[in-house]
């Protein structure tokens, strides 16, 4: 018997998407008495087949006479071509029976669900292993001194950079106009700050100066790279804001688009006035128009890249489709910061027009 099946068959048709369809088969009473398909179904990945009805209208119209039957599931592959699930069997047998083929999509749903958990698994896992790379102190991985770093002076100043680094947070939350803001405004939207419960001195990989933990809702400063009182401001600015987004706006650090916009708005609100993007080469004296945009977006594609496995171009795009939205919230602070600028103390003395102690 001549199985129709054959790869190919249907290449006249535009190519399908991947996936299942199931069909209604009918039997030509005529001729060979092959089981053929004869009206697709109304999946979304058969909507490729419109012509298959048409196929065998010829014979319909030459007065072949048909037995209508149940469905036959079939598969398209990523090349376009039908793939049977019952090919080179008896011709009785080419329609499965309707609970036989509600089974199989129930099995294979079922599979394609085990695999969607499977990839997020794989996922998370790829996201936990570079956060214990970047702080390896929150994985419960301490980093100690090698020999050749204690043979040369520079190592065992773990505990000497901490004491200090923790002196440096406490004085700047206690001076900082932006670091007060953020104290208020956590408490004003029920998230009060204990400063020894909240913020962690730690060592981190070079390449970052710190970072924002939701878990365990902690604002990790880097002693081994934030070193001096203004940097640990901005430091200290730029995770709060993230902390700000977790109390107030359900921050999902998961979601790439959560995750672009509060890196939108840390960015915009605690880092880059122009002198500071013309230093990180984002900017230049030639070129002023919409630097401050330029440098946001820059820092904050960045910043996506330093803690999410994504490409470059996943991040831009992330960025990019929630930029303006997430550069137009100015809360707590109310103001862009410039530098050598009173705008810090000004957005303190406004802090209660905007409802924040």
């Amino acid at each position: 018997m001549l199985d129709m099946w054959q790869p190919g068959s249907w290449q006249r048709q535009r190519r399908p998407t991947t996936g299942l369809c199931t069909v209604k088969c009918i039997k030509f009473a005529g001729g060979s008495g092959d089981w053929r398909p004869h009206s697709q179904s109304t999946q979304p990945s058969c909507n490729s087949l419109d012509g298959a009805r048409n196929t065998y209208a010829g014979n319909l119209e030459r007065g072949n006479g048909v037995v209508i039957s149940s469905s036959f599931t079939f598969e398209i592959n990523n090349k376009g071509e039908t793939v049977p699930w019952r090919s080179r069997m008896p011709r009785e047998a080419r329609c499965e029976s309707a609970e036989e083929t509600i089974a199989r999509n129930e099995k294979l749903a079922g599979q394609e669900q085990d695999t969607e958990k499977l990839k997020e698994q794989f996922h998370d896992a790829l996201q936990a292993d570079k956060a214990r790379k970047l702080y390896p102190e929150r994985g419960g991985d301490p980093v100690k001194a090698s020999w050749l770093s204690t043979f040369a002076g520079t190592g065992g100043r773990e505990g000497i950079d901490k004491l200090q680094c923790e002196r440096n947070v406490y004085k700047v939350l206690q001076t900082s106009p932006l670091a007060k803001i953020m104290m208020g405004a956590l408490k004003s939207s029920g998230c009060a700050v204990d400063i020894r419960r909240h913020f962690s001195c730690e060592v981190c990989d070079p390449s970052v100066t710190g970072g924002y933990d939701p878990v365990l809702n902690q604002v990790v400063i880097c002693q081994n790279s934030a070193r001096s009182k203004g940097f640990i401001q901005g430091v200290v600015t730029h995770e709060m804001i993230h902390m700000f987004d977790y109390c107030r706006r359900k921050l999902d650090l998961t979601d790439i688009k959560h995750l672009a916009c509060t890196e939108i708005r840390a960015a915009n609100l605690a880092h880059c006035s122009f002198l500071s993007a013309v230093t990180q080469g984002s900017a230049s004296f030639f070129n002023i128009k919409n630097q401050h945009q330029n440098c946001v977006r820059k820092r904050a594609v960045a910043s996506v890249l330093a803690v999410r496995n994504a490409s470059q171009e996943e991040a831009e795009a992330a960025v990019d489709s929630v930029f303006w939205k997430c550069y137009n919230d100015l809360e707590p602070i109310g103001r862009r910061i410039r530098r050598n600028s009173d705008n810090m103390y000004q957005a303190y003395r406004d802090r209660i027009s905007l409802g924040y102690d």
